[in-house]
């Protein structure tokens, strides 16, 4: 796609873009930060999302026959309407709470996966707890004795 360029060694920030209904199959989002972006009714067919950051974005009713997100977080992202979804695709993704149509909901080891996601999370805060880098004060959703 002319226009987006990334120079070496630095990440692509295109946080908040609007990419609503336009056609950008085969493009490179590879390990870009894409924070709330709008992808609604894009065509991306073959996009490499691998890497990237896609939170909260919106990708309602586009086309992502082929598109790759491995290891993208996902997080709270919306693919209501989407289609050419392949749960493969997804491996190492973060999609805790995103929402994902039924087919990919139904895949086991979406659940396996956000399971081990969230105990990370919590694995992570208790060693940030005790190693004091965060007081114990600040602690509301674990149980610190």
């Amino acid at each position: 796609m002319g226009g987006i360029e990334r120079r070496e060694g630095q990440r692509l920030e295109l946080s908040d873009a609007d990419f609503a209904g336009r056609d950008l199959a085969g493009v490179n989002f590879r390990d870009a930060i894409l924070h709330q972006a709008n992808f609604r009714r894009a065509e991306l067919l073959l996009a490499d999302f691998r890497g990237t950051t896609l939170a909260q974005t919106d990708f309602s009713e586009a086309n992502l026959l082929g598109a790759q997100f491995d290891d993208a977080n996902l997080q709270g992202a919306c693919f209501t309407g989407a289609t050419g979804l392949i749960s493969r695709k997804f491996a190492g993704a973060n999609l805790l709470g995103a929402d994902l149509p039924s087919s990919l909901r139904e895949f086991d080891e979406l659940s396996i996966a956000q399971n081990a996601y969230r105990k990370a999370q919590q694995l992570f805060w208790v060693m940030m707890i005790l190693s004091g880098a965060v007081p114990r004060s600040r602690c509301r959703s674990l149980t610190c004795s």
